[in-house]
Formats: C-alpha cells, structure tokens, sequence
C-alpha cells in the first residue's frame, strides 16, 4: 500500500508513516487550515501543557493553617488545595514522600488565636509565610503573584481576591469591591467604596508604598453561622477592644469606651471581666 498518496505535500515530509489512505486523505483535508489539524483532533481536549514559567527566582513560601476543633474534611480541602492531592490520615504519609512537606504542632493549653499564629511562624521555615484559617480554599496559583507583588516592592501592599461559600449550601458566593473597616466598637465592617476615596488612585503614597488588589490571585473561605469555640464572643471582643484602645488610640480611646458602655475610669477594684490590663500593656507599642 502506498503511505503516501500525497509526495509533495509538506504534511507528510516527515509524518504520516502508518497511516491508511483513508487517514492520510483525512489528514491533507485538515491541511487546509495551515497546520497538521489531523493531530490536533487526536488530542484530549483537556491536555495539559509543559509549564514553562520561571518560579525558582520567587521566595520560598510557608503556609501556616489555624485550627481549633475544626470539621475534617473542611481541613482537608484546606490542605489538598495547597498539595492538589487528598490529604491521608496520617501527616507521616505525606513527609515519607515529601520529607519535611507538612508540620503538625499543638499547644498544649489554649493560648488563643494570635498565640497560635506565632508559634506556627516560629515553626516555619520559608523566607515568606501565609498565616490562614483553616476553613479556607485557595484557588490554583493564588500564591505566585502576591509572592511576585511583594518581592519586587517590599512597601506594597498586595491581597487577593476574597470570595466565600455559604456555610448552609457550600457553594461560592463572589463578594463585590468594597471598603473594609471598623466601627468604634472596633469590630470589622464592610461597606460600598466611597468615591473620594476612589479619587486618591493610592491610598498608600503618604507611607511611600501602594496598595495592590490581585485579581489572579483568589482565596475562599467558608463562613460560619456562629462561633462555635466561644460561648460569649462579646466579652472576648470587649477586651481585645479596650486592650488596643489603651496601647494605641491615645485621645481617641474615649470612642471606644463610650462605644461599649463602659465608664473612661473603671471602678476599684474593677468588676467587669476585660478589667485589669496587664500593667505592662503600654510596653508594647514602645517595643515595636
């Protein structure tokens, strides 16, 4: 049989050997397109192609997850999105193969969230670490731009884009731009952008630095109905409030006072819970 029904086609110059007449008069018909359509049309549509970014001039980067009694497989997808494989019952299945890849340490009383926050930064080893909950999910690459942003400006601020899933349907739900801030309760709170504050361009530039917002760059994290590791989370928020109202609001502590119903000058002996302050709480700010 003759493999090549067509000599002088530059198709079959150095392919094509193997193929039946029917195949190769199929392959010259898709020569019409300027390229060998034939083997494209062999491909699986889903075909992954050799990565060829350059990613060993970025910094090492340490993820760090806080857990406190956390559901399983909401951990689970929390780590497999980082290692894009189904994480084992046991962490040592995983260094085994890669040796040093995933770190468990555990306090051995409750010591809070900032605490755990330090002693996982303390246990990394990266030049860049990631402090996240655990009730989170990145999305593929969300790491390599903010790592990219910051390397080449140390004074930039870069996030990325924050989306949640519902904690009764688990499924995403995009949040729209807006302005993150605090009331005087010193409580977090969003709300739409103001336009004087679009016209800065750069609310950054008085520090001399910018602030980036990185759209290829996408972090979910899964909401809660409540808190379930407090009974009382006001009275938690209470002190954290008054704590930084007294370390660094100065003149402006009194807003945060009267946000909460609570007199400037506390009795003595004090008999609310978020009273006394450590007495060398004001030590702090003058070691930063």
């Amino acid at each position: 049989m003759d493999w090549k029904l067509f000599p002088g086609s530059a198709l079959f110059q150095q392919w094509g050997t193997g193929l039946s007449e029917t195949q190769q008069e199929k392959a010259q018909e898709f020569l019409s397109f300027g390229y060998k359509a034939y083997l494209s049309h062999q491909l699986p549509l889903n075909r992954a192609l050799l990565d060829r970014r350059e990613r060993s001039s970025l910094p090492a980067l340490s993820v760090i997850f806080i857990f406190l009694d956390e559901a399983r497989s909401v951990m689970q997808q929390a780590v497999a999105r980082e290692l894009k494989a189904p994480l084992d019952e046991e962490i040592q299945f995983y260094n085994q193969k890669y040796p040093g890849l995933l770190k468990l340490t555990r306090h051995t009383k409750r010591k809070g969230l900032a605490q755990a926050r330090n002693t996982g930064w303390k246990a990394a080893t990266a030049n860049v670490v990631a402090i996240l909950d655990s009730h989170i999910e990145v999305n593929v690459g969300w790491a390599e731009p903010t790592l990219a942003g910051t390397q080449e400006d140390l004074k930039v601020i870069v996030s990325p884009v924050f989306d949640k899933i519902g904690f009764d349907t688990f499924q995403l739900v995009p949040y729209k731009l807006a302005v993150e801030g605090f009331n005087w309760k010193l409580w977090c709170r969003y709300g739409s952008l103001p336009q004087a504050w679009l016209d800065l361009h750069d609310p950054t530039a008085p520090c001399g630095g910018r602030a980036e917002l990185l759209p290829c760059s996408w972090v979910t994290y899964v909401e809660r109905h409540h808190k379930p590791y407090i009974l009382d989370v006001g009275i938690v928020l209470k002190r954290n409030a008054i704590r930084a109202a007294e370390i660094w609001m100065d003149d402006y502590k009194h807003m945060v006072y009267t946000a909460w119903n609570i007199p400037l000058q506390p009795p003595e002996p004090p008999q609310s819970p978020i009273f006394p302050l450590p007495p060398c709480f004001r030590l702090h700010r003058e070691h930063l």
